[in-house]
């Protein structure tokens, strides 16, 4: 029979391995072991909202925009597909600000955060192969 925390402590080493928490000179990067389509690992960038040590702004680091732009496609200018990301963000309580997905956290929140960014990169990902057929509508 199962032990139930021994599944739980399975379940939790195994959401966190081969991820990397990579610091920076303002915060860190954290690579998941999720990936693009493109089989690029997702990146998180984390850094402190000025001089608070409190606050955190989580972000893709602009990533979903270039992944886009990489593939031939410049949204910036297609209205459904970048309503269709803020719709992504906002489902994990991020905003699409200049070309970036970010949210802010407390120290508390930012594991939660961190999860809840890639995830939402990855389903913003998902947008593009529901959109490749109509590549050239969306130039």
């Amino acid at each position: 029979m199962m032990d139930e925390k021994k599944l739980w402590q399975g379940l939790l080493d195994e959401m966190v391995k081969g991820w990397e928490i990579l610091p920076t000179g303002s915060g860190f990067v954290v690579a998941s072991d999720w990936v693009w389509p493109t089989a690029d690992r997702i990146e998180v960038v984390v850094r402190n909202v000025g001089e608070r040590e409190d606050l955190f702004l989580v972000s893709d680091g602009g990533e979903l925009f270039n992944f886009f732009f990489a593939q031939g496609l410049d949204i910036s200018g297609n209205e459904e597909l970048m309503r269709r990301l803020e719709e992504v963000a906002s489902r994990h309580g991020a905003k699409l600000v200049d070309f970036h997905m970010a949210k802010g956290a407390s120290e508390d929140e930012l594991p939660r955060a961190i999860r809840s960014m890639v995830e939402a990169v990855k389903e913003g990902a998902f947008l593009f192969w529901l959109r490749r057929d109509l590549a050239g509508s969306l130039h």
